[in-house]
C-alpha cells in the first residue's frame, strides 16, 4: 500500500494503470471520478457497498461493507487472487465508463435544474449546442 497523496493528472493515471488493484473504502463520495479513473485505466476495483458506489459501479467492482476490516482485506484478496475475476472486472468497468459522458453530466445537471428553477433552462445539452 503506498499512500502518495495529491499527484499530477499524468502521473495520476500512468501509477493507476500499474495498479494491482484500486481499493476505496469512502463511506462518502458525492463526487465519484476517481472510480470511473480507475476503470477506465483497466483498474479492478474493491469498494465500498455505500451510495452511490453501486449506482457508479454496477457489476465492476468487488463491494465490500467498509465497517469491516476483515471484509475489506477479503476483497483485496479476492481481487489479487483470482485473475478471472481481476479480468471480469476490467472488462465490465471499462464497459461501464462509457455509460458516463459529458453530456449526460450536462442533462442530468439541466434536469436538476428545470426541478429547482423552471424555465430557467429549457433545452437538453448535446454535443452540438454550444452556450457562453
Amino acid at each position: 500500500v503506498r499512500m502518495l497523496g495529491l499527484l499530477p493528472q499524468d502521473d495520476l493515471h500512468a501509477r493507476m494503470r500499474r495498479a494491482a488493484a484500486f481499493v476505496f473504502p469512502s463511506m462518502l463520495e458525492s463526487c465519484p471520478h476517481t472510480l470511473l479513473e480507475a476503470m477506465a485505466c483497466g483498474v479492478p476495483i474493491a469498494c465500498a457497498n455505500v451510495p452511490p458506489m453501486p449506482e457508479i459501479c454496477g457489476d465492476a467492482a468487488e463491494y465490500f461493507d467498509p465497517h469491516n476490516p476483515a471484509a475489506i482485506a477479503h476483497s483485496i484478496a479476492r481481487l489479487l487472487d483470482d485473475a478471472a475475476l481481476r479480468d471480469r472486472f476490467i472488462t465490465a468497468g471499462r464497459t461501464r465508463t462509457q455509460e458516463f459522458t459529458w453530456e449526460q453530466t450536462a442533462n442530468g445537471l439541466r434536469e436538476v435544474f428545470a426541478r429547482v428553477a423552471p424555465g430557467v433552462i429549457s433545452t437538453p445539452f448535446d454535443s452540438q449546442t454550444r452556450s457562453g
